[in-house]
């Protein structure tokens, strides 16, 4: 074959090739255009206002908030991002779901209060607190003071508690523990990650993070533990 009979062939090549891209650019773009929809679609942020807020709003702009977590989790992203402004102050007095996916908890405006009832029942899992049977991907915590009770029952109880993965980062928030607490900050039975940067603690926090694990705990020891910055648990 000659060399002009190669670059014919070349030619006719790339003329059916751009026939083909011309005719399937128009279902390309049918599903990128349906992938970026689907990303915009799982990513929701909702207002939660325990004091003003009413759970016939939306919540989902700051002038429409909810007024229960009930309301924020049938809005919430599942197995997507959601994101959950505190206006006011939040009392946990029951355990509540998580929505399974990337959740963040902030407090809008000023760092709010999040605080956890004391425990009614000996059951940790009747407990009030957050709960995410499904497994969740990470959980964020932010400009907040989180409050923990002491127990009017004695068993431990458990802030978050998840059946899978849980990656739980506190970023400048305070936790404020009071005399006789004994509330772990979660339980994962499959692994964890724990990340805390500007934030405070109390000293008693030792051995009260993750469910199990005594005080002193280095958590590069621990076989389920991915990562954590803490350097005792």
């Amino acid at each position: 074959m000659s060399s002009v009979e190669q670059i014919n062939n070349l030619i006719g090549r790339f003329t059916d090739l751009k026939i083909y891209f011309e005719g399937a650019r128009g279902n390309i773009d049918q599903r990128v255009d349906a992938a970026v929809a689907a990303i915009g679609a799982n990513r929701t942020e909702v207002y939660l206002d325990a004091v003003n807020g009413d759970d016939n709003n939306t919540g989902l702009t700051e002038n429409d908030p909810v007024q229960t977590w009930f309301a924020v989790y049938n809005r919430s992203a599942v197995g997507g991002r959601s994101t959950v402004w505190l206006m006011s102050d939040f009392e946990v007095t029951r355990r509540e779901p998580l929505p399974q996916g990337s959740v963040e908890i902030i407090g809008h405006g000023a760092k709010r209060n999040l605080t956890f009832a004391p425990a009614s029942s000996v059951n940790p899992f009747e407990a009030p607190g957050f709960d995410c049977s499904n497994g969740i991907d990470s959980l964020l915590l932010l400009n907040l003071t989180v409050h923990v009770p002491a127990l009017t029952a004695t068993q431990k109880t458990y802030m978050f508690e998840t059946k899978g993965l849980m990656a739980l980062n506190i970023f400048d928030s305070d936790l404020v523990r009071e005399a006789g607490a004994n509330m772990y900050i979660f339980q994962s039975f499959q692994g964890f990650a724990l990340v805390v940067s500007g934030a405070t603690y109390p000293a008693e926090m030792a051995g009260k993070w993750i469910s199990s694990v005594p005080a002193g705990t280095d958590p590069q020891t621990l076989r389920r533990c991915a990562y954590s910055n803490i350097a005792s648990l």
